[in-house]
């Protein structure tokens, strides 16, 4: 979703979203890989979205662009290698949509999802058809809320201020 729409068009694209989504500790002695695509937790495989696969080589300290390049078997013996030599954590906590692996994080992250951000939007009694400048998916959302009430001009531009917020589920 991009462009003008409403608060109220948002917060049914993010409830669209986020219909699937949960989160989870899982214990690092449950994590193996088949390959950089692809991750069992307690045998069950999962494919891993990019923000996933990013995160979880950055932790094991390969840089991702080293594991592309390797074939499929090499992929899968380094992640299982260092995923093990893990020493700061016993346990990783992982965003899921439905069986995809969106994101991988330390136990330490506070998560913020998107509806908990519309929330606090609607704290401030913004009504269901404000209108808004909108860019949501499954790793980003960006809103804009004009106030064209205080509308100027600088130089020949038209200004018009308002409350922009931004916000990643997955960490980006």
């Amino acid at each position: 979703m991009q462009n003008m729409t409403t608060l109220e068009r948002v917060s049914a694209r993010v409830e669209e979203l986020s219909k699937n989504c949960f989160d989870d500790l899982v214990p690092i002695e449950d994590i193996s890989f088949d390959n950089l695509e692809s991750i069992k937790i307690a045998g069950e495989a999962h494919p891993m979205r990019s923000i996933a696969q990013q995160s979880i080589s950055y932790r094991c300290g390969i840089p991702i662009q080293y594991l592309r390049k390797c074939p499929p078997e090499v992929q899968a013996y380094n992640l299982n290698y260092w995923i093990k030599q893990e020493k700061n954590n016993d346990e990783l906590f992982f965003r899921f949509d439905g069986k995809d692996v969106r994101a991988i994080f330390t136990p330490k992250y506070q998560p913020l999802d998107n509806f908990e951000v519309l929330e606090r939007l609607d704290s401030f009694h913004y009504p269901p058809e404000t209108p808004v400048q909108a860019h949501i998916d499954g790793e980003f959302m960006s809103l804009s809320i004009l106030d064209g009430k205080q509308t100027f001009s600088i130089n020949g531009d038209r200004i018009t201020p308002g409350i922009s917020v931004a916000n990643s589920e997955v960490g980006l």
